[in-house]
């Protein structure tokens, strides 16, 4: 199956070429990452950017581009050993276009060390490697070609997740972790890490040992966040979904509890009055996140140093994990733990409060969905894809009633053939298109541009509401993602869309989470099917 066609008319366009993206990644971090005609239109572009340990582990570009010049005689020459010609020299004043398009500094000098020289004769092929340590020039060729046998076939758009997946999984120094996207998102944050490592471990191939080790090392990387202070108030509670998967998919629930348990009480317990300047349990038994001047949850664009959307108070999604941790940590301590176990009796007691103060909080009859964030001045009915977290805990939460209506507005506003959208069309901060400048783009980041990622909980939810019949509509939602493999990232999938049609794709070229998406999606509709 042919996942990627082009034509010489389209290459030689660049208004065409220059928005496509080649990323080449391995499994160490480093990455090759330029457009399709190699012309580098950002500042991060290059054939080789590798981790270096001896500077905390960052991204450092080493070589930026190769120029190629063919000299042809009249004649044919005999192959020989490339040889290394030193004429060092400076390119003064690079400009990378799409940098300078968004009023970023767009402007480097290169260092030029030299060039290489060989003779040629029809039919021969030069290996060229770039790296951090010396090997033997002689070896390459038959290297490069045992690494090239070693490639997988991809012959389905299955096949073609399975391998992105695979990138976005790095294993450094002994030690895997995630990166959360391709070529500036770090690897190991842990938002996206524990949003990711379902569906790029055991929704992918079931390797349940690789998501263990995976979530091993964020723990040990986390401690601060997990327990002491976080500017994204609903991450570490996303820590009991990912175990609740591990669990599903076969895990034995017993041991789980045994090994993560003393994590997730103390992450609940970090939440209680008093142990975090950021968030804290209300007598209500709800959380209330606000820290002046800074964005508490996922949606975290900042403009000179000021939160888009700061959503202090009472935030929605941030509740429903408070709450799916709580409850998860109770069935687990109930089950495998002692039978006068106090955390039990002092957890229920809150688990009830959630229930009891959640939807009157939070729903609005008269606008017939839920707000995405309560403060002092009452609700704030922006119509954001947030509230579809609600609809996943059950019927202790929101009525089964309010769950229809919810879903009702997500997919009249929101839902989009690219992903869900972050704010309502409707809306008059809304922002259609994720371009132009630093802070037009900011302004769209939450505030309109659809996000990959969120299809997997809003598939979920569909198939849990309106059963195998659902089928042909998620199918019809995930179809356009591959339709869209030749743009932006050629061979990968997005982190985000254009809110308005055609929605067209940004952000970065290969999403973690948009990747684990779609093969949790994957997963639902071949399981759907089969019912």
């Amino acid at each position: 199956m042919a996942f990627l066609k082009f034509n010489k008319s389209e290459l030689v366009n660049l208004s065409y070429s220059l928005k496509r993206e080649i990323i080449s990644a391995n499994k160490t971090g480093a990455y090759c990452n330029t457009s399709i005609v190699t012309c580098n239109t950002r500042r991060y572009h290059g054939l080789l950017a590798v981790p270096v340990d001896a500077f905390g582990g960052r991204m450092h570009l080493l070589l930026s581009s190769m120029d190629e010049s063919l000299v042809l005689e009249g004649k044919q020459f005999n192959t020989k050993e490339v040889a290394f010609k030193s004429t060092p020299c400076w390119y003064k004043g690079i400009t990378y276009s799409d940098e300078y398009r968004r009023g970023f500094d767009c402007r480097e000098d290169l260092y030029v060390p030299g060039h290489f020289e060989a003779d040629m004769k029809p039919g021969d092929a030069i290996v060229f490697s770039a790296g951090v340590d010396q090997v033997a020039a002689s070896q390459l060729k038959r290297k490069f070609d045992t690494l090239a046998a070693k490639v997988p076939q991809i012959t389905n758009y299955h096949d073609h997740l399975l391998h992105c997946a695979d990138l976005l999984i790095r294993d450094r120094n002994g030690r895997k972790k995630i990166t959360a996207g391709f070529s500036w998102m770090y690897t190991g944050l842990l938002r996206e890490t524990l949003e990711a490592a379902p569906g790029l471990t055991f929704y992918a191939n079931g390797n349940k040992a690789l998501f263990e080790e995976i979530l091993d090392n964020l723990i040990a990387d986390e401690q601060e966040r997990l327990f002491h202070k976080t500017t994204q108030v609903e991450a570490p509670l996303r820590l009991a979904g990912a175990l609740e998967q591990y669990i599903e998919f076969g895990a034995d629930a017993k041991a789980v509890w045994k090994k993560y348990g003393p994590t997730v009480k103390g992450v609940l317990e970090s939440y209680l009055p008093g142990r975090r300047s950021e968030v804290a349990m209300q007598p209500n038994g709800l959380l209330w996140a606000q820290l002046d001047h800074w964005a508490l949850s996922w949606m975290n664009a900042y403009i000179n140093g000021n939160p888009v959307t700061e959503r202090a108070g009472y935030q929605v999604e941030t509740n429903v994990f408070w709450y799916q941790m709580i409850s998860f940590a109770l069935r687990m301590e109930k089950t495998y733990g002692p039978k006068d176990s106090k955390f039990v009796q002092d957890w229920t007691r809150i688990e009830k409060l959630v229930e009891d103060n959640f939807q009157p909080l939070f729903w609005n009859p008269q606008a017939g969905y839920l707000a995405d964030y309560v403060d002092n001045e009452g609700q704030h009915m922006e119509v954001r894809p947030n509230m579809l977290y609600a609809l996943l805990v059950g019927d202790k939460l929101i009525d089964p009633e309010v769950a229809y209506s919810v879903l009702r507005v997500i997919d009249n506003e929101l839902v989009t053939r690219r992903g869900i959208r972050t704010l309502s069309p409707r809306d008059p901060m809304y922002k259609g298109v994720y371009e132009g400048s630093q802070t037009e783009r900011d302004l769209a980041y939450h505030g309109g541009s659809t996000r990959v990622y969120l299809l997997s909980p809003y598939i979920e939810i569909c198939f849990k509401m309106r059963g195998p019949s659902f089928v042909s509509r998620a199918q019809w939602l995930v179809n356009g993602f591959y339709e869209d493999l030749n743009k932006h990232g050629v061979g990968a999938f997005s982190e985000l869309y254009d809110g308005d049609p055609p929605h067209e794709p940004h952000g970065a070229i290969s999403s973690a989470v948009g990747t684990a998406a779609l093969l949790k999606v994957d997963y639902f509709i071949s399981k759907y099917k089969e019912a």
